[in-house]
Protein backbone atom coordinates (compact mmCIF):
# COMPACT_ATOMS: atom_id res chain seq x y z
CA UNK A 1 0.00 0.00 0.00
CA UNK A 2 1.69 3.55 -1.08
CA UNK A 3 1.28 6.22 1.93
CA UNK A 4 -0.03 9.31 1.27
CA UNK A 5 0.96 13.00 2.92
CA UNK A 6 -2.49 13.98 1.83
CA UNK A 7 -6.27 12.55 1.48
CA UNK A 8 -8.35 12.33 -1.50
CA UNK A 9 -10.95 13.73 0.69
CA UNK A 10 -8.78 16.47 2.17
CA UNK A 11 -7.56 17.28 -1.83
CA UNK A 12 -11.29 17.74 -2.22
CA UNK A 13 -11.53 19.80 0.52
CA UNK A 14 -8.92 21.98 0.20
CA UNK A 15 -8.42 22.72 -3.24
CA UNK A 16 -10.52 23.24 -6.47
CA UNK A 17 -10.57 19.40 -7.52
CA UNK A 18 -14.75 18.26 -7.60
CA UNK A 19 -16.32 16.18 -5.08
CA UNK A 20 -17.31 13.71 -7.91
CA UNK A 21 -14.04 13.07 -9.05
CA UNK A 22 -13.04 9.48 -8.93
CA UNK A 23 -10.68 8.87 -5.65
CA UNK A 24 -8.78 6.16 -7.66
CA UNK A 25 -7.60 8.83 -10.31
CA UNK A 26 -6.54 11.59 -7.32
CA UNK A 27 -4.81 8.56 -5.56
CA UNK A 28 -3.00 8.59 -8.87
CA UNK A 29 -2.38 11.83 -9.15
CA UNK A 30 -1.46 12.69 -5.47
CA UNK A 31 1.18 9.89 -5.92
CA UNK A 32 2.95 11.43 -8.76
CA UNK A 33 2.94 14.56 -7.03
CA UNK A 34 4.77 13.37 -4.07
CA UNK A 35 6.71 11.42 -5.90
CA UNK A 36 7.55 14.11 -8.78
CA UNK A 37 7.27 17.45 -7.04
CA UNK A 38 7.41 17.32 -3.27
CA UNK A 39 10.16 14.68 -2.56
CA UNK A 40 13.07 16.67 -5.31
CA UNK A 41 12.21 19.46 -2.45
CA UNK A 42 12.23 17.73 0.55
CA UNK A 43 15.32 14.93 -0.27
CA UNK A 44 14.39 11.13 0.01
CA UNK A 45 14.96 10.82 3.93
CA UNK A 46 12.98 13.42 5.00
CA UNK A 47 10.30 12.69 2.56
CA UNK A 48 10.09 9.10 3.53
CA UNK A 49 10.47 9.86 6.88
CA UNK A 50 7.15 12.12 6.75
CA UNK A 51 5.85 9.14 5.19
CA UNK A 52 6.64 7.07 7.92
CA UNK A 53 5.43 9.37 10.41
CA UNK A 54 1.62 9.86 8.92
CA UNK A 55 2.08 5.73 8.61
CA UNK A 56 3.20 5.13 12.51
CA UNK A 57 1.39 8.55 13.70
CA UNK A 58 4.53 9.51 15.21
CA UNK A 59 4.95 12.97 13.79
CA UNK A 60 6.78 15.38 15.45
CA UNK A 61 5.28 18.74 16.36
CA UNK A 62 7.68 20.57 13.80
CA UNK A 63 6.99 17.96 10.90
CA UNK A 64 3.15 18.51 11.61
CA UNK A 65 3.97 22.04 11.43
CA UNK A 66 5.81 21.50 7.54
CA UNK A 67 3.19 19.19 6.59
CA UNK A 68 0.18 20.87 7.52
CA UNK A 69 1.13 24.84 6.53
CA UNK A 70 3.35 23.97 3.59
CA UNK A 71 3.70 20.50 2.15
CA UNK A 72 -0.34 19.90 1.91
CA UNK A 73 -1.17 23.49 0.08
CA UNK A 74 1.97 22.58 -2.25
CA UNK A 75 0.47 19.27 -2.73
CA UNK A 76 -3.21 20.51 -3.64
CA UNK A 77 -1.91 23.21 -5.45
CA UNK A 78 -0.18 21.01 -7.94
CA UNK A 79 -2.89 18.48 -7.91
CA UNK A 80 -4.77 21.09 -9.32
CA UNK A 81 -2.71 21.89 -12.11
CA UNK A 82 -2.52 17.55 -12.94
CA UNK A 83 -6.33 17.48 -12.44
CA UNK A 84 -7.27 19.94 -15.26
CA UNK A 85 -5.77 17.08 -18.12
CA UNK A 86 -5.70 13.90 -16.13
CA UNK A 87 -9.64 14.24 -15.67
CA UNK A 88 -10.54 15.43 -19.11
CA UNK A 89 -9.33 12.46 -20.62
CA UNK A 90 -9.54 8.97 -20.40
CA UNK A 91 -6.72 5.98 -21.33
CA UNK A 92 -8.53 3.01 -22.13
CA UNK A 93 -7.82 -0.27 -24.09
CA UNK A 94 -8.03 0.87 -27.63
CA UNK A 95 -7.94 4.64 -27.37
CA UNK A 96 -7.62 7.73 -25.59
CA UNK A 97 -10.26 10.08 -25.25
CA UNK A 98 -11.99 12.94 -23.99
CA UNK A 99 -14.48 12.73 -21.42
CA UNK A 100 -17.74 14.67 -22.06
CA UNK A 101 -20.32 15.22 -18.59
CA UNK A 102 -23.87 16.55 -19.86
CA UNK A 103 -24.20 18.22 -17.16
CA UNK A 104 -21.42 20.59 -17.81
CA UNK A 105 -19.87 22.18 -20.67
CA UNK A 106 -15.99 21.17 -21.56
CA UNK A 107 -13.79 24.35 -21.90
CA UNK A 108 -11.68 24.92 -25.02
CA UNK A 109 -7.96 23.98 -25.35
CA UNK A 110 -6.61 27.25 -25.06
CA UNK A 111 -9.03 27.82 -21.85
CA UNK A 112 -7.49 24.50 -20.37
CA UNK A 113 -4.18 26.27 -20.83
CA UNK A 114 -5.34 29.23 -19.03
CA UNK A 115 -6.44 27.44 -16.26
CA UNK A 116 -3.47 25.16 -16.02
CA UNK A 117 -1.31 28.64 -16.03
CA UNK A 118 -3.06 30.01 -13.36
CA UNK A 119 -3.29 27.12 -11.29
CA UNK A 120 0.88 26.49 -12.00
CA UNK A 121 1.69 30.10 -10.25
CA UNK A 122 -0.45 28.89 -7.71
CA UNK A 123 1.78 25.63 -7.37
CA UNK A 124 5.08 28.30 -8.31
CA UNK A 125 3.66 29.97 -5.15
CA UNK A 126 3.43 27.25 -2.43
CA UNK A 127 6.43 25.37 -3.79
CA UNK A 128 8.88 28.54 -3.11
CA UNK A 129 7.15 29.44 0.37
CA UNK A 130 7.73 25.58 1.31
CA UNK A 131 11.37 25.76 0.12
CA UNK A 132 11.46 29.05 1.86
CA UNK A 133 10.39 27.59 5.26
CA UNK A 134 12.78 24.93 4.94
CA UNK A 135 15.69 26.77 4.08
CA UNK A 136 15.24 29.43 7.00
CA UNK A 137 14.17 26.43 9.33
CA UNK A 138 16.56 23.77 7.98
CA UNK A 139 17.86 23.22 11.60
CA UNK A 140 14.49 21.93 12.67
CA UNK A 141 14.57 19.40 9.83
CA UNK A 142 18.27 17.64 10.07
CA UNK A 143 17.27 15.33 7.15
CA UNK A 144 16.56 18.16 5.06
CA UNK A 145 19.90 20.20 5.61
CA UNK A 146 21.72 16.70 5.37
CA UNK A 147 20.22 16.67 1.73
CA UNK A 148 21.00 20.35 1.23
CA UNK A 149 24.63 20.06 1.73
CA UNK A 150 24.43 16.97 -0.80
CA UNK A 151 22.80 19.24 -3.03
CA UNK A 152 25.73 21.62 -2.16
CA UNK A 153 23.06 24.35 -1.56
CA UNK A 154 24.72 25.61 1.26
CA UNK A 155 26.25 28.43 -0.59
CA UNK A 156 28.08 31.23 2.29
CA UNK A 157 29.46 30.96 5.69
CA UNK A 158 26.04 31.51 7.84
CA UNK A 159 24.71 28.48 5.92
CA UNK A 160 22.79 30.12 3.97
CA UNK A 161 20.38 27.43 1.71
CA UNK A 162 19.30 28.56 -1.26
CA UNK A 163 18.24 25.64 -3.91
CA UNK A 164 16.75 27.38 -6.70
CA UNK A 165 20.04 29.82 -6.32
CA UNK A 166 17.82 32.68 -6.10
CA UNK A 167 15.51 31.96 -9.09
CA UNK A 168 11.76 32.40 -8.82
CA UNK A 169 10.65 29.43 -10.82
CA UNK A 170 11.78 26.01 -11.19
CA UNK A 171 12.90 23.53 -13.82
CA UNK A 172 10.27 20.93 -12.79
CA UNK A 173 7.41 20.72 -14.78
CA UNK A 174 4.37 18.86 -15.27
CA UNK A 175 3.83 16.73 -18.58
Amino acid sequence: MEAFLISTYNLKNLGFISQNVDDTLLSTIIIRVQDTMIEPILGTSLFKRLLEGITANNLSANEIILLNEYITPTIVAACDVRAVKQTTYEIRNKTTGKNNDENINSVTESESVRLEDTLRKDFEFYRKRCINYLSENATLYPLYYTFAQLQGWICDENNTITPDKGSTSTNIYFI
